[in-house]
């Protein structure tokens, strides 16, 4: 028994599977606890999965690629796990030949001699089964690896062992170690893995099908450029629906946060699974009848192009928003009262600033900067830093790291509230005039919401690492004061807008923009 417990203990976490993307629920004993996310890129051989749980008041996540030859045998694995959003460490098993070589954080661990094929079960487990599909040789008496049990001296004799594999129409079994795993599945699409013994269960979350008579609103993308006020080119979507003639439609302008950002906000969570934030929201949006705008910022493309950086200054940003807005006003089907900018991060920060050049009808801060940006680096570093000590998180290069910065924003704002600031300072490796300059144009943050003369949202993650919600609530009483100012906070939400479990958009982000808007657009 005690046996069969440890082995769920490492297996729990293993499930993905199937053709392109699916997301599953992860059941235990009834109580839901988790998710799994699975990608397929067939053309590549690569499967991605990623299981998040909730364990003991932390969020763990397990991500896997598994990297396959063109006869579907296994070439490569990767396992990484997380805990709160912070890398623990990474296991790689390399296919050299007849050996799995293995890996964990640059110390060699243990290999293995095969003679024929074996699956992992492992954080693979439903990947496995997409490739015991795939590799028809996969039948009856079979080699099982698993990986995790490698980091355990005790249970490293078990990672390699053997097991049963049976096949019938829609249904997969695999007798190992004391434990079967059931799988069904219909169309090559998993429905469900089960381990009785374990009253674990992960189910396909099945996509919302349309309700009887409801028209699907076709999404309609368009390439637009836009001269900005120094006549740099912003590249961007215009997204609408369906026009309808004479209809005028509320519009939805997207404002990035800090750093080089594609107009989608793009951020690579694997090999090959990138998020695009903007991308989702906009597509949500247009199919509520919005049209949206989202642009690469110019930072973006002047990288991207390999520009001169050396005189990009802050407001520039700002005044690129402006010009988007303008943009927006100016298309006979949008409703030039209602325009609606979503600032993100320093994005959200800089919404009065924009709202003075150009009216903003309703302005919206997901996840804003409220303190000077000094500060605010400061205060991430000081709250990242205790978030790794109170989570009992061992990670010496993130600690030193975290350490560095902390030092040089305490350095800087040293010099700037006594001696003063020469500009010949630098932070991250940035020069602190471009800090200077941004601290100067944002003022007041706080009191530059109050300002607004529309009503104003405010979004901010519980788990939010970067502009964490307890500083936030800090200023609460004061935001208050200001007449139709709304500060929502969403459980599970990270800076990224990701759900700290399905490794996705947080879903309720836009339906409390919606219920918002809803309330107060006239």
């Amino acid at each position: 028994m005690k046996k069969n417990s440890f082995i769920f203990i490492f297996i729990l976490f293993s499930l993905s599977i199937l053709s392109n993307n699916y997301n599953y629920s992860f059941v235990l004993g009834g109580q839901e606890m988790g998710s799994v996310y699975f990608e397929v890129n067939e053309e590549e051989r690569i499967l991605v999965s990623s299981t998040e749980l909730k364990t003991q008041g932390s969020a763990v996540i397990y991500k896997s690629t598994t990297i396959y030859a063109e006869d579907w045998k296994i070439k490569s694995n990767k396992l990484e796990i997380f805990v709160d959003g912070v890398n623990m460490g990474i296991l790689n098993n390399v296919v050299d030949k007849n050996q799995i070589k293995n890996n964990f954080m640059g110390v060699n661990l243990k290999n293995y001699t095969f003679k024929d094929d074996f699956i992992i079960l492992d954080n693979n487990v439903m990947m496995n089964d997409y490739f015991i599909l795939m590799n028809k040789n996969i039948q009856g008496q079979t080699n099982i690896f698993i990986p995790q049990m490698l980091l355990n001296a005790q249970t490293q004799n078990m990672a390699f062992s053997s097991g049963n594999v049976i096949k019938t129409e829609n249904k997969i079994t695999v007798d190992y170690l004391g434990l079967q795993l059931i799988v069904e599945h219909e169309n090559n699409i998993i429905k469900s893995v089960k381990i009785p013994s374990q009253s674990l269960e992960v189910k396909l979350i099945e996509e919302d099908k349309p309700i009887a008579g409801e028209v699907e609103v076709a999404i309609n993308n368009k390439e637009v450029t836009i001269k900005s006020f120094d006549d740099f080119v912003l590249n961007g979507t215009l997204s609408y629906p369906e026009l309808e003639k004479g209809k005028k439609y509320p519009a939805i302008l997207f404002v990035h946060g800090s750093g080089p950002n594609d107009r989608n906000t793009s951020m690579a969570l694997s090999e090959t699974l990138i998020y695009k934030p903007f991308e989702i929201l906009s597509n949500d949006f247009v199919k509520r009848n919005f049209v949206t705008l989202r642009y690469d910022k110019r930072t973006f493309t002047i990288v991207s192009e390999a520009l001169d950086y050396e005189n990009v200054q802050v407001e520039d940003f700002v005044k690129d928003a402006a010009k988007a807005v303008n943009y927006l006003r100016s298309l006979d089907y949008v409703d030039y009262n209602k325009i609606i900018v979503i600032g993100h991060s320093q994005g959200g920060s800089f919404l009065k600033q924009i709202d003075d050049i150009v009216k903003i009808d309703y302005p919206i801060a997901l996840a804003p900067g409220i303190i000077p940006i000094l500060d605010l680096l400061k205060y991430q570093m000081e709250y990242q830093l205790d978030y790794l000590k109170k989570n009992n998180i061992n990670d010496p290069q993130s600690f030193q790291l975290l350490n560095m910065i902390l030092e040089e924003a305490n350095h800087v704002i040293n010099l700037r509230e006594n001696e003063g600031l020469t500009g010949n300072e630098s932070i991250m490796g940035q020069n602190i005039e471009f800090f200077i300059n941004w601290e100067k144009l944002n003022g007041d943050i706080i009191e530059n919401f109050k300002k607004f003369e529309s009503p104003v949202l405010i979004i901010n993650g519980k788990n939010d690492l970067k502009t964490p919600y307890e500083l936030l609530k800090n200023y609460e009483s004061s935001l208050s004061q200001k007449n139709g100012l709304e500060i929502k906070y969403i459980e599970n939400m990270t800076h990224e807008l990701l759900n700290i479990y399905t490794y996705d958009l947080e879903k309720s982000l836009i339906e409390s923009i919606i219920n918002w808007l809803d309330k107060n657009m006239r």
